[in-house]
């Protein structure tokens, strides 16, 4: 019934919910009766505001703000914030008008949802998400800046601001998770010091005149110094900005006393006080700098401070230092409050997986805590993507980040509320406003923005853009998901149980007593109808309401068990399971039988080993990672290739034995569940997926890089590599859509062909013994030219990067014939022919290039088609750069095809061709949104820069891949042991599997020592960070949740 891990269990009809504490009641219009766990009637007025303002931020937001304002306004800087003002006034009214009638912590979306319809509130939700984050960074920046520098500037330690980080990791989610209550009042306290502190300030400066007199001109749009409507239209870009924050009162709806009074009056109260303050202030500061010497301020060297020791003295400079933190506390901590709610809101929705997780609250406390600790790891993970692309821990860096992000209603009452509707307050204001935001948001495009922000907005379009595919996918597709998830975010719940007669309910009570595999307490839910028969409630509805139940039972029974979207009907008991097309037993050891919607038994062992072998990439490997090895190994190159198929032949004595008593598509995390338990299965499910995901976007750069070289070399096109993407984001998810065995039978092809491309060149570079003969020792770790232990160790960590994919057949369980025959066999094939193959290649290649000149070779710049044309002619350079891209673009379609989705909607498959749709389509939308940061950061489009991305990814990418393989490794021996102890053997069931372990275990340790080359740390500390943060999740389900981390596994095992 989708009940298991929750306290709350929810029948849908006509308003009313049963909890774990009582009967609530719930009207179609009003959800401030619901009680979702959040703490009620809590929060006055005065609450309320004070999280609006402490989201505005005052001081903060003049201090760092007025210096950009001023840059583009000029003097008029107090006129543009009345302006800006009145603009925040219009979208108030709007929020008033809604928070007449709708009460919800979801705010903003939910209004959009009930004026525009779901498709426009589901990506309403898109946008308002990268909106608040993009904030909270900001915020967070704001402040660790703000504190850093005063550290620095009144001692003498140059203060990193990841040091400052700690508070906004530890301080703040442990008072937001304690309560919004606690929160509040210290901005309220916040809000008072720093009113006093900056009211001194300004009164001062106003006084003493400044060094050139009052300037009355700046209360207007004129002036000499004024920016004129040009300079306040930019102006009030940062003007808006410096307001966002003032909807934030919007988000206490169901925490609030009378909120359909308290939050207008708090909208609305906010704005005024900030309005008021802003002005004051701001105009204090042009007094104070000078009407001359407005357009000569230096946005990233102004400090406030300055002129509070000038006008006061150096005591009071240093109390305006500690009021600019005080204020970028306030300013993270309410928008860090505002943000976890709404990511609370979308929590709440029936859907199970992941989404689902955020809307859990504290059972002591009352608080999101799930949403408070996906929101800390955020925050922890965005800082250390800062640190790696500015390459400095330090504020310099920090403020310029925090300058590209700064930079970066009528229907529903008209519809809904027809007799309050007023033509002034509910269309023409909002029109208005709605003019005045869209001006406003022009400004950040004319004049064009300078240097990197055109890259943030682009990265911001493409978020955008998305999210509008990903509506209008729900609205062609999915309505229904659309309408239940913005239904349960929106808390409007529609239940039937109320108007049944108590036989009927009784009835219902011992039906799901019967059922033995629940999660939840049938006694319980037996008091609990048993409390709603004693409630008198006034039945106005018929007879029918009780067959109209039994119909709704049935309907939403199979919704939350899961079959929705889907023509299998499973119902789990006792190792049955009932199919649309009859009746199957199923065992707990061997889960083969299951129908998971895949084609079953297309897949022969030639498809098995070709997509092993293509996941490999033959020819792309050989060309692009040969000198990467070479760099390392020297001449022994063969060799190292030799010992890393030792290696992976030892794996795949485990994959064998595993596979001989279990076929399954999702292959290691089935393995590693099944030897070490649901926590170590977790985890290796988060470690996979990085992994993976990881090595195809190295696949993909294997496949555009070549393809863009090659047109660049065969034309006077100059091929940006983003162009060859778009084969990679159509062609190949297309191939995929249609079906596994499509792919496969073009990767049997490819791997034909570049097979027999190699042979010829291979041989005719052997024969012809190319510039230095040909040389025996590069079989061996010997030699004048050899890199020794150390460099063959080296290499072993690219070489077991080109060997990754042969574990791809034992992902192909449930479509291959005989698959516990098959996969292993197909396991042991690849390694065979790939590395016969690379051994061959590769001595060739050594022999091509000559020892002597091993260790000179550029890694960026090799290219096999130079000794092609050499050794052969030009015609057959070219046949070797197209079966380059050929062979990359195997390995990139492979990849694609062997991922699968987490979440229960990534599972779902497509009925006609049955593949996993949404997974192909979620990951080629992973793939749009990577390239598009890798762009962002190395601002550039060509290859010249991709090949580094690659030699990088490439790298990294193993590391994941080869934890798993040890921990495959250490899982085997006690499945074995366990489950099947008469199989057991002691050298093939223990010792191969922990030599296996210390060999990757080796191989892995190759990467830290010697330490690799810049920047290359820091992609080692990223990927740390995404491994820890995996640890921690599987821990804090095995502590608090460890039915659910069961569930999940045995659902993605199937």
């Amino acid at each position: 019934m989708g009940i298991e891990n929750s306290n709350i269990v929810n029948f849908q009809k006509e308003g009313v919910i049963i909890e774990n504490k009582g009967i609530h009641l719930s009207h179609e219009e009003d959800g401030d009766l619901l009680n979702n766990g959040l703490k009620k009637n809590t929060i006055g007025v005065i609450e309320c505001i004070a999280l609006s303002v402490g989201g505005i931020g005052l001081s903060a937001s003049t201090f760092f703000v007025f210096p950009n304002i001023a840059a583009s306004a000029g003097t008029s800087v107090p006129f543009t914030i009345f302006i800006g003002a009145l603009c925040c006034l219009t979208l108030a009214n709007t929020i008033s008008i809604f928070g007449k009638y709708i009460s919800s912590s979801s705010s903003f979306f939910v209004y959009i949802t009930k004026g525009l319809g779901n498709e426009m509130g589901f990506l309403s939700v898109w946008v308002l998400i990268i909106g608040y984050l993009t904030n909270l960074i900001s915020g967070m920046l704001m402040f660790v800046g703000s504190l850093s520098d005063v550290i620095t500037r009144h001692s003498d330690f140059n203060c990193p601001w990841i040091l400052c980080l700690l508070i906004v990791v530890t301080i703040i989610p442990t008072l937001a998770y304690i309560g919004i209550d606690v929160v509040l009042k210290t901005s309220i306290i916040a809000m008072i010091l720093e009113t006093l502190v900056m009211l001194v300030l300004s009164l001062a400066i106003v006084i003493k005149g400044g060094d050139q007199g009052n300037y009355p001109l700046a209360f207007t749009p004129v002036g000499e110094y004024s920016g004129g409507i040009s300079g306040i239209a930019t102006g009030l870009v940062y003007c808006t900005f410096i307001f966002i924050g003032f909807e934030g009162a919007a988000t206490l709806g169901q925490e609030t006393r009378n909120p359909k009074k308290n939050i207008p009056i708090a909208v609305f109260g906010s704005i005024a006080f900030a309005a008021a303050w802003f002005t004051m202030s701001m105009y204090s500061l042009v007094v104070a700098v000078g009407p001359s010497n407005i357009f000569s301020i230096n946005t990233s060297q102004f400090t406030v401070g300055v002129y509070a020791e000038r006008y006061i003295g150096f005591w009071y400079s240093v109390i305006i230092d500690i009021t600019s933190v005080v204020s970028g506390y306030s300013v993270i901590s309410s928008w860090f409050n505002i943000v976890f709610r709404i990511i609370y809101s979308i929590g709440k929705t029936k859907e199970k997986g992941i989404i689902s997780w955020f809307g859990r609250t504290n059972q002591k406390f009352k608080t999101p805590h799930n949403a408070i600790i996906s929101l800390t790891g955020f925050i922890i993970l965005i800082s250390a993507i800062i640190i790696g692309s500015t390459k400095n821990i330090y504020t310099e860096s920090s403020w310029e980040v925090y300058d590209y992000i700064s930079f970066t209603v009528i229907r529903y009452v008209k519809v809904y509320q027809s007799k309050d509707f007023q033509l002034f307050r509910h269309m023409i204001l909002p029109i208005f406003s709605a003019i005045l935001f869209t001006v406003i948001l022009g400004g950040n495009f004319y004049p064009p923005p300078y240097y990197p922000i055109p890259y943030f907005l682009i990265g911001l379009g493409i978020l955008l853009l998305m999210g509008v595919c990903v509506m209008f996918f729900l609205y062609r597709f999915n309505k229904e998901y659309l309408k239940n998830m913005l239904c349960q975010m929106s808390l409007k719940f529609f239940l039937l149980l109320f108007y049944l007669e108590k036989k009927t309910k009784i009835q219902f009570a011992n039906f799901i007593i019967t059922q033995k595999k629940v999660f939840f307490s049938a006694s319980k839910l037996k008091n609990y109808l048993e409390i709603i028969n004693k409630k008198k409630i006034n039945r106005s509805i018929g007879s029918q309401c009780v067959n109209y139940f039994i119909f709704y039972l049935f309907f939403f029974f199979c919704r939350k068990m899961g079959i929705e979207n889907s023509n299998i009907l499973n119902f789990q008991k006792e190792g049955v399971i009932i199919e649309n097309k009859g009746i199957n037993s199923s065992n707990k050891e061997e889960n083969d039988l299951l129908y998971n919607g895949l084609k079953k038994n297309t897949i022969g062992v030639i498809e098995c080993i070709a997509l092993s072998v293509g996941g490999i990439g033959l020819s792309a490997s050989t060309f692009f990672v040969f000198p990467n090895i070479a760099a390392s190994a020297g001449t022994s190159v063969p060799f190292t290739i030799f010992i890393g198929a030792l290696c992976c032949l030892t794996l795949a004595n485990t994959i064998s034995i595993f596979g001989k008593y279990i076929s399954s598509s999702a292959s290691f995390f089935v393995y590693i569940t099944k030897g070490l338990g649901n926590e170590m299965g977790f985890l290796s499910v988060w470690i996979l997926m990085i992994g993976y995901l990881a090595n195809m976007m190295g696949s993909m750069f294997m496949f555009v890089n070549p393809l863009s070289d090659v047109i660049t070399r065969y034309s006077d096109f100059h091929c940006p590599w983003i162009l060859s993407l778009i084969i990679v984001v159509t062609i190949i998810p297309t191939l995929a859509y249609i079906g596994i065995d499509v792919v496969l039978k073009t990767s049997i092809i490819t791997m034909i062909l570049e097979t027999l491309v190699m042979l010829v060149l291979s041989f005719t570079i052997v024969i012809k013994g190319g510039d230095e003969g040909n040389y025996p020792l590069a079989l061996t770790p010997f030699g004048e030219y050899s890199g020794g232990f150390s460099g063959i160790a080296t290499g072993l960590v690219y070489c077991t990067f080109i060997f990754i994919g042969f574990e791809g057949a034992a992902t192909l369980g449930q479509e291959t014939r005989n698959p516990k025959k098959n996969i292993p066999i197909a396991v042991f094939g690849s390694i065979a022919f790939a590395s016969t193959w690379f051994i061959l290649a590769m001595y060739s290649l050594v022999v091509a290039v000559g020892p002597s000149n091993i260790f000179s070779i550029d890694t960026s710049q090799f290219t096999v088609g130079v000794y092609a044309e050499r050794y052969i002619g030009f015609w057959y350079s070219v046949i070797i750069d197209i079966t380059s891209v050929v062979s990359g673009f195997c390995v990139i379609s492979i990849g694609k095809t062997k991922e699968k989705g987490i979440i229960s909607w990534f599972g779902r498959t497509n009925q006609k061709f049955n593949t996993p749709h949404n997974a192909i389509i979620s990951l080629t939308g992973f793939i749009i949104l990577m390239s598009s940061i890798i762009v962002g950061s190395t601002k550039n489009i060509y290859t010249e820069s991709s090949w580094e991305v690659y030699d990088y990814i490439s790298f990294t990418s193993t590391i994941p891949v080869i934890l798993i393989f040890i921990i495959t490794n250490i899982a085997v021996i006690r499945f074995v042991k366990v489950y099947h102890p008469k199989d057991f053997q002691l050298f093939r069931h223990m010792i191969l599997p922990i030599f296996s372990a210390i060999l990757f275990t080796v191989i892995l340790g190759s990467n830290f020592y010697p330490s690799p080359n810049y920047p290359i740390p820091y992609f080692l500390i990223g990927l740390g960070i995404l491994l820890l943060m995996g640890v921690c999740v599987m821990f804090y389900l095995y502590r608090f949740n460890k039915e659910y981390l069961k569930n999940m596994l045995y659902q993605m095992s199937l």
